[in-house]
Parts: C-alpha cells; structure tokens; sequence
C-alpha cells in the first residue's frame, strides 16, 4: 500500500513537470535602442576662424545613461528600461557636436579631445538635461553648459561660459518621437554654440593676438 501511494505521487510530479513545460512563457519585450543625429544645422557664411578642440561630453547624472529618463514631475524621474540609446549619450552627444560644428563652417577644423593636432581653443561641455519632460504637454529637453578656453603660454584659460537649452514639442509619448525631438533640440543647440564659440574665439584672440597661434 505504501508504494502503491508512493507511485501515485511520482506520477502526479511527472504529469506537473510535464504541464508547466506545456505551458507557454510570456516574451519579455524587446529593448529599442535609438541614436542621436542633430537636425537643422546650416552652413554659415562668413569666413571661418582657426582650429578648436571638443573635449568628450560630460553627462550629468541621472543622464549619464543608456535608459532614457523621463520627468514625471517637479522632482519625479523615472527610467525606461526597454527604450535606451544606441551608444553611451556622452559619445553620441559628442560625436554630433564635433559632426555639428564641422557643418556649420565657422571653424577651419574641429577636432576630437584625442587628437594630437595642435588647436588654440578648447570646449569643454556639460549636458544638464537630456529627459523627455512628461509633466504635462510632452516634450524632448536638452541643456548644456559650455567652457571655451584658450591656450596661453602653456597654460589654458576660461575666455567664456554658456548655458544653453532647447526643447521640442513632440505628439506623443513613443521613443521614437522623443529620439527624434532630441535630435531637433540638438541641433539647435549646437547652431548657437558654434556661432557663440566663434564670436568668442574672435574676441579672444583680439585681445591676445599671440596667444592663439603656437609659434
């Protein structure tokens, strides 16, 4: 009797075993993953000004990662775990400004932080705000503060500050809307970067003529 109750019990177990592999999983769903390409940016028409170097972009937490962050409130934030850039946003914000300030024309070459070419001035830029701001109507944000520095007998010195910020009003909610409102407000910022940065340049080399060109 004892095994007969014992039998009865391994084969309750099997036909368990047997249902729960029966039954179909649910899919997790796919991550989405999206770039960067800023929009709108128009050849300037006056001449350009010499070499300048884009450091890598800083990205201010709680931006400084793939997942984008969207603000639901005043101090409210959350991550999407399923929707997330291509590439870390510090090497995509970058390599859209150095893309960006090359377009534009005002500068005779825009280099990388790592190159090894010689460039009197230098930016150095902090994303402060890279969110899809659902508070109310939604829309993509971006902010970044700008240094712009210049070499002067060996030794590097702030020649202006900036704060920029742009938004885009997009229809809806979807990654891909605010990917490409992203890509709309970037672009924007860096049109006023460029002509902010050469202005400055200009300024800065007037006032130190000798500082900018390394003999």
């Amino acid at each position: 009797m004892m095994r007969f109750a014992q039998f009865i019990l391994v084969i309750t177990a099997m036909l368990l075993a047997a249902s729960c592999k029966l039954t179909p999983t649910q899919a997790y769903p796919e991550k989405d993953r999206f770039g960067l390409q800023a929009k709108g940016i128009d050849k300037a028409t006056d001449s350009p000004s010499g070499a300048i170097r884009i450091q890598r972009v800083h990205v201010a937490p709680p931006y400084n990662q793939r997942e984008f962050v969207y603000r639901t409130g005043e101090l409210s934030y959350s991550s999407d775990y399923y929707n997330l850039f291509v590439a870390d946003p510090q090497d995509l914000i970058t390599a859209e400004i150095v893309r960006g300030l090359t377009a534009t024309g005002r500068f005779k070459s825009v280099l990388i932080g790592s190159s090894s070419a010689y460039a009197p001035f230098k930016l150095e830029i902090t994303v402060t705000r890279l969110e899809g701001d659902f508070q109310a109507q939604p829309k993509a944000v971006i902010a970044m503060h700008a240094v712009l520095l210049q070499e002067s007998d060996a030794l590097m010195r702030v020649v202006g500050e900036t704060d920029l910020e742009e938004s885009e009003s997009i229809s809806s909610k979807a990654a891909g809307q605010l990917s490409s409102g992203w890509s709309q407000a970037l672009g924007r910022c860096i049109a006023q970067l460029a002509e902010w940065s050469q202005s400055s340049m200009r300024a800065a080399a007037a006032a130190t003529p000798n500082a900018a060109v390394r003999p």
